[in-house]
Parts: structure tokens; sequence; C-alpha cells
């Protein structure tokens, strides 16, 4: 199937001359995902983002994930700035959307314009949830309508017995967790974990006393993101930038001591981001 993403924004006269003639108020639309692995929630996404992009209100329509998935919002935000937009909006599709979301998305995105974004560059405007919006039971009240010719399970000839191999665990001699969470992931631990997967690879630190590597959600302590476990050592890692990996590979993982300016302490008194000024 063609790829929404890619084909947005590579012309922008047809798509912008109908925004303006429609009076939308948006040129950029986001739609933010849970996230998952694999292709099913891209393509998923795909087909709202079509739907929303055929309609030639908007002059860019991509979607985002919140955790353990491509493309990330952070990487999104920054493409849809590059790309020219002006004003964006954001769209939670997360159904349903937990109270510590709700509260803590807004400020999160907040944080991030003030960052990265200059003054009057581009105005960045959060539409309520998904789940708030009286369209919603109406959307799956047609959904539940239009099946037609359903099969009961037990006779369906597409549910197929899959193989029992997801049984062996593989040998290793450290187990890392690097936090996947939407807080972890709006500080750019998608890109933290590539370059870690590489480092890795750089430093031979796989097979039987090598590493074994997992993307994880919601490790906490959030404001200390991202977060990395190394385990059986029991180290807990805050701050986790490229710089800290390049630390971490080389004296923890390769040589065995810990890297105590980004370690945090369970149980210790609260403290700013590990490797930043004044931690």
């Amino acid at each position: 199937m063609p790829d929404p993403q890619s084909e947005q924004g590579t012309s922008d006269s047809s798509p912008r001359a109908a925004a303006e003639s429609n009076g939308a108020p948006f040129d950029t639309v986001v739609i933010v995902g849970r996230g998952g692995y694999g292709a099913a929630p891209r393509e998923e996404l795909d087909r709202v983002v079509s739907t929303l992009a055929g309609a030639g209100c908007y002059r860019d329509v991509r979607y985002a994930f919140m955790e353990q998935g491509k493309p990330a919002l952070p990487a999104v935000l920054e493409e849809c700035m590059a790309a020219g937009a002006r004003r964006l909006l954001i769209v939670p599709a997360l159904v349903p959307m937990d109270a510590t979301l709700r509260w803590w998305l807004p400020l999160a995105i907040r944080d991030w314009v003030r960052e990265n974004v200059a003054e009057d560059a581009m105005e960045v405007v959060l539409a309520p949830p998904l789940g708030d919006s009286e369209y919603l039971g109406e959307a799956v009240s047609a959904a539940v309508t239009d099946v037609h010719n359903c099969v009961e399970v037990r006779d369906d000839p597409n549910i197929t017995d899959r193989e029992r191999s997801w049984n062996l665990i593989p040998a290793h001699g450290r187990q890392v967790f690097l936090c996947h969470g939407p807080r972890c992931t709006l500080a750019n631990a998608p890109k933290t974990w590539a370059y870690f997967q590489e480092k890795l690879r750089d430093s031979r630190l796989r097979g039987e006393q090598g590493v074994m590597t997992v993307r994880t959600g919601c490790l906490y302590p959030c404001d200390l993101g991202p977060m990395m476990v190394v385990h059986p050592d029991g180290t807990w890692y805050g701050g986790v930038d490229e710089a800290a990996v390049d630390r971490i590979v080389a004296e923890h993982l390769v040589d065995g001591e810990a890297v105590p300016e980004y370690a945090c302490v369970p149980g210790a008194p609260a403290r700013s981001r590990p490797g930043s000024e004044g931690s």
C-alpha cells in the first residue's frame, strides 16, 4: 500500500489551496497512537492518515507513536517543523486515555515546543483525546453494523495454529532494559535505543556472555528518563543519551564497572536528571 507519510508535504500547492478555500485552521495534523511492534500498528494509522489527507484540507497529515514504535512523536514533530508547518494540530487517538497521560501529555508537548521551536516559528495545538469526542460512539456503531459474513471462531479459516517456538531463553550474560514508555519516548528513547544497538554490534556484545536487550513500558521514575536497567547487576541509569550509552557500553558492559555519573540508587533522595548540570 502507498505510504501516506512519505507522500505528505511533497507538493503543497493543491492541499494548501484547498485548506485556504475551506478555511481549515491548521496546515498540519499529527495523529498520535499508543504504539506497538511490527507493521500492523503502522498500517492501521496509515489508513487513518489516508482518509484525513484525502479530504484535501491539510498540507501535511502524519502519524506518530507515544511508545514502543516508530515513528516516535518527537521525531515527527521535528519533521513537521522542518517541512515548514505553521499551525500544527496534535490529535491523541488513544482509547482509553488514562488520567496520568491526560495530565502529562499537554505539559510534555508544551515543554518540547518551548525547547525546540523559535518564537512565532510554529504554533502547536493539542486536541482533546479521541475518547472525548461525541462522534466516537457513532464510529463504533457504524463499524459494528457494517460487519457481514462473520464466521464463528472455531470454524474461521483465517485463524491458524502457530508453531510453539517462543519457549527458549537465549543465552546471555546480562539483560538490559531500556524504557520506551510515553515520557521516555518523548525524551528520545527510540533514538537512544537505535544508537545502543549499534554500539553493541560494534563492541561484539552478543553470544553466551553477551547482552540481551529489551524495550519496555514505563520503568519509573519518568523525570529521570530515558531510564535503563542492567541485570543481574541491578544498576539503574537515568538521562541515558548517546553520550551515556558510550560510557555504559565501554565501562559497564565491557569492563564491568558501573558509571556513577548516570547511575540512580533506588530509595535515594530525589535528584535532577543524571548527566545534566546540577545532578
